[in-house]
C-alpha cells in the first residue's frame, strides 16, 4: 500500500485538488473513498484554485517547465521519470496546442491541509456492506478546517511539511 496518491514520498503522501471555480468555500470533487484515506503514513491535501482564463497568465506548457525545472534541480532521473509519465499520457512537451489552456490563480498558490480525523471525509469504511449502495465520488467543502491549514513558509521542503502536520495533529489529539 501507500501508492495511491498523488505524490507518495517515505514518510508522507500528498493528495492534490483542483477546484476551477473561485466560489467561497472551495468544494472539491473526490473520485473515490481511498483518495483521502490514510495508508499508514501523514497525509496532507493541497488544495488549488485555476480559473480557465483565455488570457491567464499561467499554461499547461509553462507549468510542465517549472515542474521539469524543480524536478531537474533535485535529480536528473526525476525528471526523466515525469517527462516519461507526460509522453505515455500522450502529452507532447512544448506543442502550441497546449497554450490554449491557460488559467488565471487567483490565490496565487493553494493551501496545504493536514487530512486527519476532524477533515470532512469519507473512507473505504464508510462503505455501506449492501451491494446495492455504491459510493462512486462524493464532494468536500473546505468549511471548518481552517485550524488544519498548514502554516508553511518558503523554503518548502519535506521537515517544514511534516513538523506543521504534526503540530496540527498534536493540537488535536
Amino acid at each position: 500500500t501507500g501508492a495511491s496518491k498523488d505524490y507518495n514520498f517515505s514518510e508522507f503522501q500528498i493528495e492534490v485538488k483542483t477546484s476551477m471555480s473561485d466560489t467561497s468555500p472551495t468544494k472539491h470533487k473526490i473520485s473515490s473513498l481511498t483518495q483521502l484515506q490514510q495508508e499508514g503514513l501523514p497525509l496532507i491535501l493541497y488544495s488549488l484554485i485555476a480559473i480557465p482564463n483565455p488570457n491567464g497568465e499561467h499554461s499547461i506548457n509553462g507549468l510542465v517547465e517549472e515542474i521539469r525545472e524543480i524536478l531537474l534541480s533535485e535529480s536528473h532521473e526525476l525528471e526523466t521519470l515525469f517527462v516519461g509519465l507526460l509522453e505515455s499520457n500522450n502529452f507532447i512537451l512544448g506543442h502550441p496546442s497546449n497554450e490554449k489552456y491557460r488559467y488565471s490563480l487567483p490565490m496565487e498558490s493553494g493551501t496545504f491541509y493536514s487530512v486527519s480525523k476532524q477533515f470532512p471525509r469519507l473512507v473505504s469504511s464508510d462503505d455501506a456492506d449492501d451491494e446495492r449502495i455504491h459510493i462512486e465520488d462524493y464532494s468536500i467543502t473546505l468549511v471548518g478546517v481552517e485550524d488544519l491549514k498548514l502554516m508553511l513558509s518558503p523554503p518548502l521542503d519535506y521537515p517544514s511539511l511534516l513538523n506543521d502536520y504534526s503540530r496540527i495533529n498534536n493540537s488535536h489529539n
